[in-house]
């Protein structure tokens, strides 16, 4: 799906199917099955929508997306900084023969709350370049903005509790993982004191 490519959409896209380049996008969007996985036009809450909140099975879920290499995930780590700073990082190995771009995706869990949260939200991606058997650390920064949550109120917050990360090349859900042959890594941290963000 090149969309509205431009003038030398035609060329990059043959650079792609030749073999020139190694393609790296992922969807910006989820593709739905049918409109059967469509709420109600006039419903506009957001808990049945989007990656966030769907359960049903998506035609290509949210953060999808193939490169001709592919990609071992391993040895995720995380550290506390402060009470609200954090530094993941993960391992990835290019185990493929093609050089190539990949967009590395950090989710985030929030716990609980009397508000339905999210399963797990984007928080972060990184875009970086791997050769053939190359292996790097990448590591996010996981800051207040991060780890928050907007209430029922409409105040963005940090819930006192235990959150999740997921690292991958796309989204933690089970078809992703199907489509990837692989899950997603996870790791965890808590948060012993709540606090109400005001910008």
């Amino acid at each position: 799906q090149a969309w509205y490519p431009g003038a030398l959409g035609g060329k990059a896209i043959a650079n792609i199917l030749s073999g020139e380049c190694s393609p790296s996008g992922k969807l910006p969007v989820t593709f739905y099955k049918s409109i059967s996985q469509l709420p109600p036009f006039t419903q506009y809450e957001m808990t049945t929508q989007t990656y966030r909140y769907m359960k049903e099975t998506p035609l290509y879920p949210f953060g999808y997306g193939l490169t001709y290499s592919h990609f071992k995930f391993k040895d995720i780590k995380i550290e506390k900084k402060e009470e609200y700073l954090f530094n993941v990082s993960v391992t990835i190995l290019n185990e493929g023969l093609f050089d190539t771009y990949n967009v590395i995706e950090m989710y985030i869990k929030t716990p609980e709350s009397n508000v339905k949260s999210p399963k797990y939200q984007l928080k972060q991606f990184r875009k970086e370049f791997f050769r053939s058997n190359q292996q790097q650390t990448v590591t996010f920064i996981i800051d207040e903005q991060a780890m928050s949550f907007i209430d029922g109120n409409g105040h963005r917050v940090i819930l006192k509790g235990d959150y999740t990360v997921y690292i991958n090349d796309g989204q933690p859900d089970e078809y992703t993982e199907t489509l990837y042959g692989r899950k997603a890594l996870a790791t965890a941290f808590t948060v012993n004191v709540p606090k109400r963000i005001d910008y």
